[in-house]
C-alpha cells in the first residue's frame, strides 16, 4: 500500500463559508481580483480529481491537511471566532474525506488559544477526570 503523507486541500463546497468566516486574510487566500472563489489547482478542491491523480499516480491514499494559511489559529478573531471558523473547516475536511469514500485522510484544525480559556478549562476538565481519574504532574 501507498500513502501519500503530505498534501494540502480543502473541499469546494466550503469556500465561500471560509472566505466569509475567515476575514480579510481568508478572503485574500481564497479569492482572486474578481471576487469569486479561484482555482488554481483544481485536484486540490475537487475531490473525483484527485482521486483520479491519485490514480494515475499509483497511491492507495493521500493524508490531507488544509492549507497553512487557511489554519484557524493564523486567522484574527477572538476565541469564539476561532471556534466558528475552525468548526467549519474541520467539517469541510470530514466532507473530503467522506466524499473520497476512505481514500482521502483528512486533518483538522484545533484553535489552541481555547486551551487556555477559563471556560475552556471549567468544561473539558470535567471531562478528563471522568475518563482519565485524577492526573497530576508527577503521574506524566
Amino acid at each position: 500500500m501507498i500513502i501519500d503523507a503530505h498534501s494540502h486541500g480543502l473541499h469546494r463546497d466550503y469556500l465561500d463559508k471560509l472566505s466569509a468566516l475567515g476575514g480579510d486574510r481568508a478572503k485574500k487566500i481564497l479569492m482572486g481580483k474578481s471576487g469569486h472563489t479561484r482555482d488554481p489547482i483544481p485536484h486540490a478542491y475537487d475531490v473525483a480529481l484527485r482521486l483520479e491523480q491519485l490514480d494515475r499516480n499509483g497511491i492507495d491514499m493521500q493524508v490531507v491537511t488544509p492549507f497553512i494559511p487557511m489554519d484557524s489559529n493564523l486567522l484574527p478573531g477572538d476565541v469564539t471566532a476561532k471556534l466558528n471558523y475552525a468548526r467549519v473547516l474541520n467539517n469541510c475536511m470530514a466532507e473530503l474525506m467522506e466524499g473520497s469514500k476512505g481514500r482521502l485522510i483528512s486533518v483538522g484544525s484545533i484553535p489552541l488559544v481555547i486551551v487556555f480559556q477559563p471556560a475552556y478549562l471549567a468544561w473539558v476538565g470535567p471531562v478528563v477526570m471522568q475518563e482519565f481519574g485524577d492526573i497530576r504532574e508527577s503521574d506524566l
